[in-house]
């Protein structure tokens, strides 16, 4: 959590977010938490960097808590020099950033036994983390409405560089009432690739004008997100999700994961996986069988024009109809069943 920064000793801070303002937000305050300036901060993205750490190794800086490393975990910088000397290191404490999943993952498994980490894996939002920088950022008199704040927390979760965008808005004295205001600043959180797929795999409607009510809508939106994304690379997201779903469906049946999407094996991509924590329990609860109708119905060719979209769409759910309300005879006449 972001509030295990409060804390008063640890050695380590290991980072790993898409937002570079979040990123910013934790730099800055590990320089506030330390007194640091610039002679009493180092960065270290290559391995010949690791020297400048090694000669003040167990010499306390001048006018600060401790010498502050930022470091970059990256191809140029030797992964087992690094950890010898942050392990060596007793007046020194590690900003670490990472890129790659599996980079984070061991570290964090390398470093915990031998010194004290703090472990921030953000790739999106808790609601007790998005309270945190809430309150960090924005003063009492300039935050937003409950109800807009719970909205936020529902829809942008995943999104955390355009939750930091608006929590500086707001410290600026922009005034935000309404969810149009969020959408302004924020873009559109509500609509997404992943809440257009799980509205996809809701039950199919039991009437003809449930039918129709719910297609209408789901062709807008598939429309909105061809035009934000353009329509062949919503049709790659959309790709993408399904095949992550399916796996994380399949970790589940066999056992390997139970309640969180964590700790599996190389070969997986835990970084893309996570991004479907929060709808984990929903995504339990759908049938295997209808995630798989939903890929069918998409078509081996990429989408070229909102037109394939609206076939898509007519086709998973004619065969829906045929799958699920087969006694509905008017609902699958209605849609050419």
């Amino acid at each position: 959590m972001l509030s295990d920064l409060d804390k008063k000793e640890y050695d380590v801070v290991l980072l790993q977010t898409s937002s570079p303002k979040m990123q910013m937000y934790v730099q800055d305050k590990l320089k506030l938490k330390l007194h640091s300036n610039q002679d009493t901060m180092m960065e270290v993205n290559v391995t010949k960097d690791l020297k400048q750490v090694r000669e003040i190794q167990g010499l306390l800086p001048p006018f600060s808590e401790r010498w502050y490393v930022i470091v970059k975990l990256g191809k140029n910088l030797s992964y087992r020099d690094l950890v010898s000397t942050i392990k060596a290191s007793t007046t020194c404490l590690f900003l670490i950033t990472t890129e790659k999943y599996v980079d984070y993952k061991k570290l964090k498994e390398d470093l915990k036994k031998d010194v004290s980490v703090v472990d921030l894996y953000l790739t999106y939002m808790k609601r007790y983390d998005m309270l945190y920088i809430y309150q960090a950022l924005v003063p009492e008199n300039k935050r937003m409405q409950k109800k807009l704040f719970d909205y936020l927390c529902q829809s942008y979760s995943s999104d955390i560089e355009a939750v930091m965008n608006l929590f500086i808005k707001l410290n600026e004295g922009v005034v935000v009432k309404t969810r149009t205001d969020i959408a302004n600043i924020c873009g559109i959180g509500g609509l997404s690739v992943e809440s257009f797929l799980f509205s996809m795999l809701k039950p199919a409607p039991t009437t003809v004008r449930g039918l129709h009510t719910v297609m209408k809508n789901r062709i807008q939106a598939g429309r909105e997100l061809g035009a934000i994304h353009t329509v062949p690379t919503f049709y790659s997201f959309l790709h993408k999700a399904i095949s992550s779903i399916v796996q994380i469906k399949m970790l589940r049946d066999s056992g390997m994961i139970y309640k969180s999407i964590r700790n599996l094996p190389d070969n997986f991509d835990q970084h893309s996986l996570m991004r479907y924590q929060k709808y984990f329990w929903s995504l339990m609860e759908i049938p295997m069988s209808r995630i798989l109708r939903l890929e069918a119905a998409m078509g081996k060719k990429r989408w070229q024009n909102e037109l394939d979209i609206e076939r898509f769409i007519y086709e998973y759910y004619r065969l829906s109809a045929m799958a699920e309300t087969v006694n509905l005879k008017e609902v699958r006449k209605s849609i050419g069943g």
